[in-house]
């Protein structure tokens, strides 16, 4: 034995609270206000009024709770699954909210 010893760095992520700030595919970091995706079943995500986030086909996520904000009359928030949704919380509708499951799309709730 040479006296070497490995050392093991493990960085755990804590739960974060998601807003959207455009339109696009929620694995894109650059749709969030945070350098990463909702990826947790601690996590929340908040889809801002207006905004399409799309989960794109072929792609599973996990999320805690996902809200859908509210702005102007009439402007739409939508959720557009064509890949694999696991929600492990809750689903909280804005006034305006479309929620679009693609062929193919899989919305599971766990909560």
């Amino acid at each position: 034995m040479d006296g070497n010893k490995n050392i093991g760095v493990y960085f755990a992520k804590t739960p974060v609270n998601y807003v959207s700030v455009k339109s696009g595919n929620r694995n894109d970091p650059t749709v969030w206000n945070t350098p990463y995706v909702p990826d947790m079943a601690t996590d929340t995500a908040l889809i801002s009024a207006q905004h399409v986030v799309t989960i794109p086909a072929g792609y599973t996520t996990t999320c805690g709770a996902i809200t859908f904000g509210t702005g102007l009359v009439g402007a739409k928030t939508t959720l557009q699954i064509n890949g694999t949704l696991n929600l492990a919380a809750n689903l909280v509708p804005g006034v305006y909210t479309k929620l679009a499951i693609g062929a193919g799309g899989t919305l599971d709730l766990r909560g």
